[in-house]
């Protein structure tokens, strides 16, 4: 990577985020407002971005910062009209940076049981809340209050601070796979700094072996333009319990978009806000997954989702205990200095650091791959009924 780059990505990316703000004198908008203007100049200082990059990120800077002005208005019609303008000046860059889905990929969801029994949960329990149940979805930072959705994360690890850090016992997990042939694009607004790296070097001797193409504009370059919706999607909670989050506004605004075109994405890749212990080797174990639904009907679920995965019944943790000593016993080497973790408790003086694979996180993922069979959802066999597109 460039040395410009490196030393940008060094000083003015990397442990950014999530934005915090704690003072009081000053509300989440103007706040947010003042990091996306100061992150404008350090840029202008730069040769990073050319003058047509520079007028797009004024754009999208812009399309944020009025879209949250007037949603605390109330005119939240208008403000996703403007965010909207501001997002499609960089529509060419999320399609850069967009996910291919891909067959080898594993996500996971855990759910929570309130009575911490260890029976297992069918697929179903394991999918989307069923349409007759959309009154049951509640807002969550990327949502559309009434939409079911599939939540998921690169690791159950992440799943679980995503969820507070429950109890144990209260836990069922399962593990997703796309299907074979899906090809649809997700928003990546979780590429870690070693992808970014790695995508660079990539596009570096590609450059060198057809120098022609003198107008290509490399990954780095295209992240930076991105960043200031990344930063305005990972702003911690000042409030947890409050009933209205502005911290969500563009969030769900991005929600809302993916949700209306439906034609380009399918999903939102981002990193954990929540249990935000990342660090520039880890980070791949702290993305999250928004996928809502594509199709609207009465009751069951999203056909297109059905199409989209395959997944293993939910698994309660006190199963996996069971034969957590067999796969101790079995040699597994989860020894990977890329995914070692890192963590840190409060009220705990020290840091504890961890190959992933050795914690049961890891151990209780490979369990789900070596002894579950992941499969289509079981709603497929349901009698079927007119589906409205959304």
């Amino acid at each position: 990577m460039k040395p410009h780059y490196e030393e940008f990505l060094q000083n003015h990316l990397m442990d950014k985020l999530p934005l915090k703000y704690d003072t009081n004198d000053k509300g989440f908008n103007e706040c947010l407002k003042a990091d996306l203007e100061r992150y404008e100049e350090e840029i202008k200082r730069t040769v990073i971005l050319d003058s047509d990059q520079i007028k797009k990120l004024k754009k999208l800077i812009k399309g944020i910062n009025l879209s949250i002005r007037l949603y605390y208005r109330g005119n939240t019609s208008d403000a996703y009209t403007e965010f909207k303008k501001g997002l499609e000046e960089i529509k060419r860059e999320l399609t850069i940076l967009s996910k291919k889905t891909h067959p080898s990929q594993k996500l996971y969801r855990i759910r929570l049981s309130e009575d911490a029994d260890s029976t297992m949960y069918n697929c179903e329990e394991m999918f989307h809340i069923p349409f007759e149940k959309r009154h049951l979805v509640n807002t969550q930072r990327f949502s559309i209050p009434g939409l079911p959705a599939i939540y998921l994360g690169s690791s159950l690890y992440v799943c679980w601070e995503e969820l507070g850090r429950p109890n144990f016992k209260n836990i069922k997990a399962s593990l997703y796979k796309y299907e074979k042939y899906v090809n649809d694009k997700i928003i990546n607004l979780g590429l870690s700094h070693n992808e970014l790296r790695r995508i660079y070097d990539r596009e570096e001797k590609e450059m060198e072996k057809h120098p022609d193409e003198m107008d290509r504009k490399d990954i780095f370059s295209t992240y930076c333009l991105v960043w200031p919706l990344i930063a305005a999607c990972s702003v911690k909670v000042k409030e947890k319990k409050a009933a209205f989050k502005a911290e969500y506004i563009i969030p769900q605004l991005l929600s809302q978009y993916v949700a209306l075109e439906k034609h380009q994405f399918v999903g939102i890749g981002y990193l954990s806000v929540s249990g935000a212990h990342y660090k520039e080797t880890n980070q791949e174990l702290f993305c999250n997954y928004f996928f809502p639904v594509r199709t609207s009907k009465n009751k069951g679920h999203c056909r297109e989702l059905i199409n989209t995965f395959r997944l293993t019944k939910g698994v309660p943790w006190q199963i996996f205990e069971i034969y957590k000593a067999e796969q101790e016993m079995s040699g597994y080497n989860g020894q990977n200095e890329i995914h070692r973790l890192r963590l840190h408790f409060e009220d705990i003086k020290s840091s504890i650091s961890f190959f992933y694979g050795d914690t049961d996180f890891g151990k209780f993922e490979n369990f789900l791959e070596r002894n579950l069979e992941v499969q289509p959802l079981n709603s497929v066999r349901e009698v079927p009924e007119r589906q409205e597109q959304i």
